[in-house]
């Protein structure tokens, strides 16, 4: 008799699904990494005047399928200077392959402060010690070394848009407009808005603090009164917003495109995530995934299972022909009595666009306890997901022809080649696979 019955319960669980005879897509081959084996720590605990920055990556693929993966370090003790921090920001750069091909270092004030970017040509940009920094090659030296791109303390945000090509950053000082970033030409910058004292406050604060970004345009949404209305009068399943666009750094040429019932990601200037259909219930919304022109016409619908939603971030291809989103299993949730319920499963769903269908669904830990996160390579063919510190590398591309049907995904250690080993230690794997529909008394 098994002396662990939820490990029995989970491995059951892997058996069959794996036996199934999944479509070869739909049981892609995926790789895992240790972090641990590369230095990494556990972060400290937060700190009461620490911020976790929203939207901080910590793994990007470039466009040769390389995977980055960055984590932070103490590097020393005693004591330590603005110029020589306590910690250091590490990034690392694996081969499709597995082989690690790239180490850098940069000193770091905080655990997560620290963000990794790409441009379009690959070159590797980063957040860390209040700066952003691009990694720069030396044609004289053949070295590389970290130079200043622009100050980027408490309170700075940033945005890329899909194409890598273009960022833009925003300081902590309200009035300050922000900045424009193209990457193709490092370090060009310039500035992008006005603090003209006679924009209206609420103007001033959509042109400099868009919501999402391409290369051509800025992204906000706005609800209007209109949208209030309809929701009270039943029109609308959910108060909805109005999406505005703009071109980068002219507001006054803003236009209003789509009235949307949720929040929006924008693939290019021609399609968006967001949903539009008015008929849709309430408890539908959050699994429906719609993809819309500008005007609001859908160009792609799908309709996750009971129970599941689609949550943010979605990453998605460089053309947005393909996108990555997260799909946690929410039970316990009752409207009613204001119980928002528990996430008990988690997958990464991926889809094709063009296609109008899903093509891979990788299965995650419901829970994390230091950070999930993951990205979509350029050319939609594989997904790097980091989980605290596991990296798993999932190979989307089409597998060959076969005469039978394929009975199950490989899973191997990068490290070593083999087969990924069991262990029972590690919480990740027992949570990644569990059935939340087990009975209690036989998966404790």
């Amino acid at each position: 008799m098994c002396e662990n019955l939820k490990r029995c319960c989970v491995w059951a669980i892997v058996v069959l699904i794996c036996s199934v005879g999944l479509p070869a897509q739909l049981a892609p081959k995926v790789s895992l990494l240790n972090l641990r084996d590369y230095g990494w720590e556990a972060p400290e605990p937060i700190h009461p005047r620490e911020v976790d920055i929203a939207g901080r990556r910590s793994i990007v693929i470039d466009h040769e399928g390389r995977v980055l993966v960055g984590f932070v370090v103490r590097e020393r003790t005693g004591l330590v200077t603005r110029e020589q921090p306590a910690l250091a920001s590490r990034i690392l750069r694996f081969t499709p392959d597995g082989k690690m091909d790239l180490s850098l270092s940069l000193s770091t004030n905080g655990w997560r402060t620290n963000s990794i970017y790409l441009s379009d040509t690959d070159q590797i940009i980063a957040r860390a010690n209040d700066n952003l920094q691009f990694l720069a090659n030396s044609t004289q030296t053949m070295q590389r070394s970290w130079k200043t791109l622009a100050p980027c303390a408490f309170g700075c945000r940033i945005w890329q848009s899909p194409s890598r090509r273009t960022l833009l950053l925003r300081t902590r000082q309200a009035s300050a407009p922000p900045a424009i970033i193209s990457t193709s030409a490092l370090p060009g910058m310039k500035p992008c808005g006005t603090t003209d004292e006679h924009v209206e406050p609420e103007d001033l604060s959509f042109q400099n603090d868009p919501q999402a970004i391409t290369d051509e345009f800025a992204y906000h949404s706005k609800q209007l009164k209109s949208d209030m209305e309809d929701y009270f009068s039943h029109k609308t399943p959910v108060a909805g917003t109005h999406i505005y666009r703009w071109p980068l750094c002219h507001y006054e040429h803003r236009v209003a495109l789509a009235r949307v019932l949720t929040g929006f990601t924008i693939l290019n200037d021609n399609l968006f995530i967001a949903n539009v259909d008015t008929r849709t219930s309430k408890e539908d919304i959050f699994r429906t995934l719609e993809v819309i022109s500008p005007d609001g016409q859908v160009k792609f619908r799908y309709m996750a299972a009971d129970r599941e939603s689609f949550w943010g971030p979605i990453r998605s291809s460089e053309r947005g022909d393909r996108i990555a989103v997260d799909v946690p299993t929410i039970r316990g949730r009752n409207e009613t009595l204001d119980v928002s319920g528990h996430v008990t499963a988690r997958r990464i769903a991926v889809y094709d666009i063009e296609a109008g269908k899903e093509i891979g669904s990788i299965p995650v830990s419901p829970k994390h306890r230091y950070r999930y996160e993951f990205d979509l390579s350029p050319d939609g063919e594989s997904l790097a997901v980091l989980e605290d510190d596991i990296v798993k590398v999932v190979d989307l591309k089409p597998a060959p022809p076969v005469d039978k049907p394929v009975e199950h995904g490989d899973t191997v250690d990068l490290k070593n080649g083999k087969p990924a080993p069991d262990n029972p230690d590690r919480s990740y794997q027992t949570e990644t696979v569990a059935d939340p529909d087990c009975e209690q008394s036989s998966c404790p």
